[in-house]
């Protein structure tokens, strides 16, 4: 059996990000300005989790929109006209998600805006390696701002990666991995934490298997951290990681 950790990915070098000139504003970021810059009558503002009555707005505006508010969203930008809110997207450590703007202001140039604040603040935030997750109907504005696209389900959903060629040298890497035999399995898990009910199933599956894989997701989203869920992994089935 060998253990793998799933999403370690930490390249920066194709990074794409488009800077927009906001009225004589330049190169002022929207923490500089009390997180509000005016524009042609078009109001931007951060909106941070604590912030229950602009939280309940983005909400039911998601909801006008066929979409939930994401608790994994650290924080919003949004975009309101005349006290109007017509535009959000949300930032949730690198990941852009719950990106909803109006039918009535689409094709004003306001969502490659929202997109690019959205971009920008993580980049404020020093992560630079960013997915999005969105709308089908926003492939192409966030194609605009440098993303490729990595999965799709038509007319649905559509997750995207600013990087061109990162997934493609990630695939390369994981051809140094292979292993001899007819039969390769392989199990993503989370283990949070790790049960005997996760030690069953692996058993199991490496029976059936030449070799099994074991991919552990990173991402410390989980009630245990990352490392001691490898942890009590690597103890219980006193293998070694690679």
């Amino acid at each position: 059996i060998r253990i793998e950790c799933l999403a370690n990915i930490k390249d920066v070098k194709n990074i794409y990000l488009i800077n927009f000139n906001i009225s004589n504003i330049l190169n002022t970021s929207l923490n500089e300005m009390q997180d509000t810059i005016m524009f042609e009558h078009i109001t931007f503002n951060q909106v941070k989790r604590h912030e229950n009555r602009k939280l309940n707005e983005i909400t039911q505006f998601l909801k006008e929109n066929d979409l939930d508010i994401d608790a994994s969203v650290d924080v919003f930008i949004t975009i309101t006209r005349n006290e109007k809110l017509i535009a959000c997207g949300g930032l949730a450590k690198n990941v852009i998600k719950c990106v909803a703007i109006s039918d009535e202001v689409r094709g004003e140039g306001l969502a490659l805006k929202l997109a690019t604040e959205l971009v920008n603040l993580a980049y404020e935030n020093n992560t630079t390696h960013l997915f999005i997750y969105t709308k089908f109907q926003n492939e192409d504005l966030f194609h605009q701002c440098g993303f490729h696209t990595i999965a799709s389900v038509p007319n649905v959903m559509v997750l995207m990666e600013n990087s061109c060629c990162y997934l493609t040298r990630y695939i390369k890497s994981l051809k140094n991995l292979r292993q001899p035999g007819k039969k390769i399995g392989s199990i993503v898990m989370n283990a949070n934490p790790f049960t005997l009910g996760h030690r069953y199933l692996i058993e199991q599956a490496a029976k059936q298997c030449d070799w099994l894989h074991l991919f552990v997701v990173k991402e410390d989203t989980s009630r245990f951290p990352y490392k001691v869920r490898l942890k009590l992994i690597e103890e219980a089935l006193k293998v070694s990681t690679t």
